[in-house]
């Protein structure tokens, strides 16, 4: 999964569009709650998605779909 959701955990702009990357930055600098608002949700989606005990589910059952070919 992608760690930046747009509106959810940051703000995803298109590559190389400078004035929109400026945009995006001027936006989270004119509204503080709103970019504390992405880290709380990107913290949560952090440690719900790629906690150790997550991954290593996720790794063991990679690891069984190779052995049962």
């Amino acid at each position: 999964p992608n760690v930046v959701k747009n509106n959810e955990t940051g703000l995803i702009v298109e590559p190389r569009n400078s004035k929109a990357l400026a945009k995006a930055i001027i936006n989270l600098l004119d509204n503080p709650k709103k970019a504390k608002k992405f880290v709380e949700n990107g913290y949560i989606l952090v440690h719900k998605e790629f906690n150790l005990k997550i991954t290593l589910e996720k790794l063991d059952k990679f690891v069984q779909t190779l052995s049962a070919t």
